[in-house]
């Protein structure tokens, strides 16, 4: 592989860890705002 290859997947391996990082956050408050709303559902019915 020559420098600009290295670069390349260096780039993109850092892009694709970015992204998996804001859809965990995502994924995270999403999942904590569901289990804060479970026992509200409960409670109301």
């Amino acid at each position: 592989m020559n420098d600009g290859q290295k670069k390349f997947q260096k780039s993109l391996s850092s892009v694709i860890f970015n992204e998996l990082n804001k859809l965990t956050k995502t994924l995270d408050t999403r999942t904590a705002n569901l289990v804060k709303g479970i026992p509200l559902e409960i409670k109301m019915r």
